[in-house]
């Protein structure tokens, strides 16, 4: 670590350094002021201040305290710092002294200059304190334009001041305990009494990255946002922002530039303006794990470049509109636990083969036939398809077959052959265990339990060689559990449970080496329980195996 006050001294005396970049150490103690705040001599005079730095890179330490509030000639913040000697700088093992020596008390023996600072953890004894005083913070390093102190401990509100920073364009204050509202970054100045022409101020021209998430703000997102009109990338995720879902975008040039937003959880409640197909620019929309009601707008085909769109766990209704079919530009589709109603668009597969992942999960789409769109096997590019708990039924085998015709594939497998993970499970489905499902390959999540599945278990799923969760539980399934199912050598979670299977247990399961989890309960299993399930230690058991549930009847155990 790093911590001594002259070595931080040593930083803000140097006003030829333009990049200090410090990120992904083990920095600890207090955010040093003094980088960012002039040291005065007296009320007239500071020194110090880094007037030529333009990149200030704290992040991924371990800093605490506050970032310190604009105090201008008069006022500042005194800071005693003591000098050490050569051996005791080279210690490694010390901490950024507290800025605020009013929060750091000391036992009474200690005399006033000693207790406005930390104690040092070098064995050196410090000697010749010296009391300074911290001013013009902030305006010491006026022409920066780039602070990224995210992904450390700092905590307080956010200083009012950074809107005088008139060159800044970077912002990343994420991954802190900042608490408070959220300053106004951005701002107008009319003049002639609020009649004349507007001005902007602030970082209204100049601010692209504003990264806020993953702090403890608990205010309104501020109406002042919308003058950042440079504005690029704006995330204010991961905190308790309440109120409404601005309406401002989409209503003024802040949109000209927007490529990403990302509210997501948070408190915000309202709805999502159909305006917002006004920020033509936007490729990334993050709005889930909020309180958002409403429909899905159905205009955000408009906005050419849209690759992303969460609305996951929120509370819009009515259907999905059809016109999503025509986002041919998404690659990532989330509408998971909504209440939204209705039926899958049948033309879903349009949206094009650049789609990865398509998640509908926790909706209610029964109306019409309740059946899943043949055209969904169009979207061959698909990795993630999950459509669980959403009242869906039909026949599997039929639906392959109608597929053949419509959408040119010879069966699943062909039809999506970049699938990762695959999950119907909570639905209505009735008819065999599709088969062709064993021919993804890249399947490494299978889940179609709960619903009224029959047939015996595919053979062909022994292709499935990269599957790590593999469940079929409470369906109707029969016959023997396959010999094959030893090739799954990837699995950690086999689920066979609540089905109306029989036949004894197969040897080639003790190939399953990575197997976590085994349930086969509630089934017509019969027979002696294979030793590699509790046997003396030798290369056939199963070591990583920490659940087996074998329900009724019970196994006669073999010793």
């Amino acid at each position: 670590t790093i911590g001594h006050s002259h070595s931080l001294d040593g930083y803000s005396a140097n006003k030829h350094l333009h990049i200090l970049d410090l990120s992904d150490n083990l920095l600890v103690g207090w955010f040093p002021h003094s980088l960012i705040c002039a040291v005065a001599s007296n009320v007239e005079e500071f020194i110090g201040g880094m007037v030529g730095l333009h990149t200030l890179i704290l992040a991924g330490n371990k800093l605490s305290g506050t970032l310190p509030e604009y105090s201008s000639s008069g006022s500042g913040v005194s800071v005693t710092m003591r000098s050490m000697s050569d051996s005791s700088m080279s210690d490694r093992s010390m901490d950024i002294p507290n800025p605020n020596p009013s929060s750091n008390p000391t036992s009474g023996s200690n005399s006033s200059s000693s207790s406005s600072s930390r104690n040092l953890k070098a064995s050196n004894t410090p000697q010749s304190p010296q009391t300074v005083l911290y001013t013009h913070c902030w305006r010491s390093i006026s022409n920066i334009t780039t602070i990224d102190i995210s992904d450390n401990s700092m905590t307080g509100d956010i200083p009012s001041e950074l809107t005088h920073m008139t060159r800044l364009e970077t912002l990343k204050l994420n991954s802190n305990w900042f608490v408070g509202p959220i300053p106004r970054l951005g701002s107008i100045k009319t003049s002639h009494g609020g009649h004349g022409v507007g001005t902007v101020q602030g970082l209204s021209q100049t601010l692209r990255i504003l990264d806020l998430s993953d702090n403890k703000f608990r205010a309104t997102i501020p109406n002042a946002l919308q003058y950042l009109t440079t504005l690029t990338y704006m995330n204010l995720s991961h905190n308790s922002l309440t109120g409404h879902f601005p309406t401002f975008f989409g209503f003024n040039k802040m949109c000209n530039s927007l490529t990403v937003i990302d509210v997501q959880y948070n408190n915000l409640i309202g709805s999502i303006s159909p305006h917002i197909v006004n920020c033509q620019a936007l490729q990334h929309l993050y709005v889930n794990n909020n309180r958002i009601l409403g429909r899905i707008p159905g205009t955000l085909h408009t906005i050419p470049n849209l690759k992303s769109l969460n609305m996951s766990k929120n509370r819009l209704s009515h259907t999905l509109p059809s016109t999503i079919c025509e986002c041919t530009s998404l690659i990532y589709f989330n509408i998971k636990s909504n209440h939204i109603i209705g039926s899958i668009p049948g033309c879903i597969g349009y949206i094009g083969k650049q789609l990865k992942s398509l998640i509908l999960d926790d909706n209610s789409f029964n109306d019409g036939d309740g059946q899943l769109p043949i055209s969904i096997l169009k979207l061959q590019g698909l990795e993630i398809l999950s459509i669980a708990k959403t009242e869906l039924s039909g026949n599997f085998l039929e639906f392959e077959k109608n597929s053949q015709k419509s959408a040119k594939c010879d069966n699943f497998g062909t039809c999506l052959p970049n699938l990762k993970s695959l999950n119907f499970q909570l639905n209505e489905f009735t008819g065999q265990l599709p088969s062709s499902i064993g021919l993804c390959t890249s399947l490494t999540e299978l889940f179609l339990n709960d619903n009224g599945f029959t047939g015996s278990l595919p053979s062909l799923y022994s292709n499935l060689n990269q599957i790590v969760n593999f469940d079929i539980g409470d369906n109707e399934v029969h016959g023997n559990i396959p010999i094959s199912i030893g090739n799954m050598l990837m699995l950690t979670r086999l689920y066979l449970n609540n089905n109306k299977m029989n036949g004894t247990l197969p040897n080639s399961l003790h190939n399953l080496h990575n197997l976590q989890l085994f349930d086969i309960s509630n089934n017509h299993i019969s027979g002696t329980l294979p030793s590699y399930f509790h046997g003396n230690v030798n290369f056939d058991n199963i070591y990583s195996l920490e659940s087996l549930y074998l329900g009724f009847p019970l196994f006669f155990i073999v010793s």
